[in-house]
């Protein structure tokens, strides 16, 4: 029907009319019939033609006909524990459970619900090839297609991942798969611990270097079907959702040939073509463009040199919801360098286009992260909000600048300073586009800005935003560090110089270092007076509880840029210290 020049819409709804025959075929008691009728449903879908939304439409005809046929029932029957048939029927079996979950959402989170991802990670204990190939084809569409699938696909011990990326006895076909399902992770955040611990950035790296040469050119004698283009692409795009945000990561040198290579794969998505032999989503290419894009400063310079804003204002032209934001946000973070903001801004439709993303009508994250590229390039002028977000603009206060991982303890520092009587004003809800603007205004009227440093912060375009415009305001900044063992590092480090810092990592430490974070706010916010019960009572400690005679746990520390920490300050006198509690 494809050769004779049917639509692919057309073909898919034949298919679907064969369907139940081939779902009845499943519970045959010839084993021949079972394997055909696998082998059916798994090509009904795999073997639909094209790319992108085409053939997703078509392809939800099938998976849905599947689904109301009842005909995930009886396939996660088959490749049970218990289910006695054979490794070829098995393969398709699995091929197909990951076929209906390919590029749908819904069906994936369903697959992830009913314990039918279970079973495919059970497979991945097979010694036969096809099975261990096709059943990881199945786990990375499920991935891909939702993020709520990932806890049941990361009950797969990570270590048979790695084994199988980096195993010299495993295909280049099952290598191939085993890295889609490694990227899948890798594009969600949440997964990024897990992964990191599991040292997936280092095999994805000594892939990525042995496979290298392949990243560099379109075809080769070497590579006539392209998988081992195939395979340094997914290594790549996975490692610079791991580790491109990292200033200078060992791992990922970010050079004129790997923009290159990135910028030709969002290139290949934009116009439906495979790099190798996969159809790379638009999505997926800009969120590992967005990853890099927050990395260092020489990331930012050598994609704008390298053509990723013409490519990305493309994307916002012709892209989805998801890839609009995605494109959004590399621009947004790309924008920090002001060779790159030149060109964003010497492009009457690409600014225009971000101000029509930034408006009404559009989905709150769009309009965030099209309202942050717009401040960032100084198209957005600042809306003069109050400490609520309404009214008149308060000036004099104290901003708590910091990333929302680190809300829970931001909330106490907050609290404590709104009991000991200061005016503060911190965004308790992630901000929408509007209250992004607002922190420009809120940053313009605070005396002073609490800065809460953190890797997370370092890597956050928004947190960026704040602290930069904080520094060309000339405000006051006092950092509090939240994370352990972070060193600020980068434009972060740059800005932090060598200010004293309160770290607030030790929670049994929190009362002691609150003091001498309220003393040093109380020297830049003129007129407060403030009595220790209030600070003790707002951080959950009593009024009368004596300060330690041993140096105080994360007390105010000299920060530099290029040296480690110092150490904890010596102990303070008695007299002095009851002289700084008096202070208080």
């Amino acid at each position: 029907q494809l050769m004779a020049g049917e639509d692919v819409t057309t073909v898919a709804q034949d298919l679907a009319t064969k369907v139940p025959d081939l779902i009845a075929g499943l519970s045959s008691p010839d084993a021949a019939v079972v394997e055909d009728s696998a082998k059916g449903l798994f090509l009904a879908m795999a073997t639909l033609p094209g790319a992108g939304s085409a053939r997703s439409a078509a392809m939800r005809v099938v998976q849905n006909a599947i689904v109301s046929h009842g005909g995930l029932k009886p396939l996660c029957a088959l490749v049970a524990p218990n289910g006695e048939i054979s490794d070829k029927a098995r393969a398709f079996c699995c091929g197909a459970i990951g076929m209906l979950g390919f590029q749908h959402p819904e069906l994936a989170s369903r697959l992830a619900e009913t314990g039918a991802v279970d079973l495919l990670v059970w497979q991945l204990k097979s010694a036969d090839p096809d099975v261990l190939e096709k059943t990881l084809g199945a786990l990375r569409n499920i991935a891909d297609a939702s993020d709520n699938t990932h806890t049941a696909v990361l009950s797969s011990p990570l270590m048979r991942l790695n084994h199988v990326v980096s195993s010299e006895t495993v295909s280049d076909a099952i290598r191939v798969k085993s890295l889609g399902v490694l990227h899948a992770l890798a594009c969600n955040d949440e997964n990024h611990p897990m992964l990191l611990a599991a040292k997936c950035p280092e095999i994805l790296a000594r892939t990525m270097t042995k496979y290298g040469a392949a990243l560099q050119q379109k075809s080769h004698a070497s590579d006539p079907t392209g998988i081992k283009q195939s395979i340094a692409t997914r290594s790549m795009m996975a490692l610079a959702c791991l580790v491109g945000r990292e200033e200078r990561s060992p791992l990922l040198v970010v050079d004129n040939n790997l923009v290159a290579a990135l910028l030709r794969t969002l290139k290949c998505a934009i116009e439906g073509k495979p790099v190798g032999e996969i159809y790379f989503s638009v999505t997926s290419v800009a969120l590992a463009l967005n990853f890099l894009s927050c990395g260092s400063d020489n990331a930012k310079l050598l994609l704008g040199e390298g053509g990723a804003i013409e490519l990305l204002a493309t994307v916002l032209e012709e892209g989805d919801t998801e890839a609009t934001v995605q494109a959004l946000g590399a621009l947004w973070a790309l924008a920090f360098a002001s060779s790159n903001a030149n060109r964003i801004n010497q492009s009457p439709s690409l600014l225009a286009k971000i101000k029509a993303l930034a408006g009404e009508g559009v989905s709150e994250r769009t309009k965030r992260q099209a309202t942050g590229a717009l401040m960032c390039l100084g198209a957005v002028k600042p809306v003069r909000l109050d400490n609520d977000g309404h009214g008149s603009h308060c000036s004099g206060h104290i901003m708590i600048s910091y990333n929302w991982c680190h809300q829970d303890l931001m909330k106490q520092v907050h609290a404590a300073l709104k009991a000991a009587g200061l005016p503060v004003w911190m965004d308790i809800e992630q901000m929408s586009g509007s209250t992004l603007e607002a922190m420009a205004s809120a940053v313009e009227g605070a005396a002073v800005v609490i800065m809460a440093c953190s890797s997370k912060y370092k890597q956050s375009a928004n947190c960026r935003l704040e602290a930069e415009f904080a520094m060309r305001e000339k405000k006051n900044i006092v950092p509090v560090m939240v994370e352990d063992g972070y060193r600020p590092d980068g434009w972060l480090g740059m800005i932090i110089g060598t200010k004293l810092y309160f770290d607030f990592t030790d929670p049994s430490s929190f009362t002691n270092v609150f003091e001498g974070l309220l003393k040093e706010t109380c020297t830049h916010v003129k007129g407060q007076h403030h009595e220790p019960s209030a600070v003790a009572a707002a951080s959950g400690a009593r009024a009368a509880s004596p300060l330690p005679a041993s140096p105080l746990p994360g007390a105010a520390r000299p920060l530099s840029a290029t040296t480690a920490f110092s150490p904890p300050q010596p102990s303070l006198a008695p007299e002095v210290r009851a002289e700084i509690k008096a202070e208080i």
